[in-house]
């Protein structure tokens, strides 16, 4: 079996809630719609939180807040 790994984000200017919205109501049931055609045996959506450490753990991995890596909005597994 094959497991994808997809890390995402989100369109500029598109707001975090607006992101997970359509993530959860309108992809989610796309994929669900298509999933016997491309063989899926599972979808995994993981969301990004809005933790209040977050910026301090990149800080420490990285030095800096703006040498660290951008957040993921999401990641997406399918199976």
């Amino acid at each position: 079996m094959i497991k994808i790994t997809f890390c995402l984000t989100r369109k500029p200017g598109l707001s975090q809630s607006a992101f997970r919205d359509y993530w959860l109501n309108k992809h989610a049931p796309l994929v669900a719609s298509h999933r016997e055609a491309l063989r899926i045996r599972r979808y995994v959506q993981l969301h990004t939180g809005d933790f209040g450490m977050t910026d301090a753990v990149r800080i420490a991995r990285a030095g800096s807040l703006e040498a660290a890596p951008a957040i993921y909005d999401g990641v997406a597994q399918l199976w």
